[in-house]
């Protein structure tokens, strides 16, 4: 998809299928089960028209700064943040959500981690202002999860690490599970 006004996308990549949105791209859609892959590009931004199931990958390519926005994501399949990504769409993951070293995963929205479900943080992952990031069982490795004038909680266990920072005033939860700092 290139940088040429506002493409429409129906349906989302079967197995063995690749959706790559060039650098500045604008895409609305897709819908229903992404089993294959889509990539964004440097300054690209993909808006779902409304749930999407990921069985897939959804990357960002290194150096990259994209976004993701509208609809929901349900996703079993991985999220790569090779390059960093804006994501004001709401997440529910029981798949793997990774962030590269030098990328930022910027939570604008809601992210779940749910049983299953993994975060593999060698970068930066932010949840930011009166946004929310539910622990409910699944994992967290590498640097905390980063909460800023944000909501956390904890209503699952799973090993997992937050860092509350002095920015505004942040709402937690519920408790810690074993594990948990």
């Amino acid at each position: 998809v290139q940088a040429n006004g506002n493409s429409n996308i129906t349906g989302a990549p079967f197995a063995g299928q690749t959706v790559s949105l060039d650098t500045g791209a604008i895409a609305n859609g897709p819908t229903g089960t992404n089993a294959g892959t889509i990539v964004l590009g440097p300054g690209s931004s993909l808006s779902l028209g409304g749930a999407l199931i990921n069985a897939g990958e959804i990357e960002t390519v290194t150096g990259a700064a994209a976004a993701l926005q509208g609809g929901t994501i349900n996703s079993s399949g991985s999220i790569v943040a090779d390059g960093s990504l804006n994501v004001s769409t709401p997440i529910t993951s029981t798949g793997s959500i990774t962030v590269a070293s030098g990328a930022t995963l910027q939570d604008t929205g809601t992210v779940v981690n749910d049983p299953g479900g993994s975060i593999t943080n060698s970068g930066t992952f932010v949840v930011t202002t009166d946004n929310h990031f539910n622990q409910d069982g699944g994992t967290t490795s590498g640097a905390p999860i980063q909460i800023q004038n944000a909501f956390l909680i904890f209503s699952g266990g799973g090993q997992s690490s937050f860092l509350v920072q002095a920015n505004g005033n942040s709402n937690i939860t519920g408790a810690p599970f074993a594990g948990q700092t």
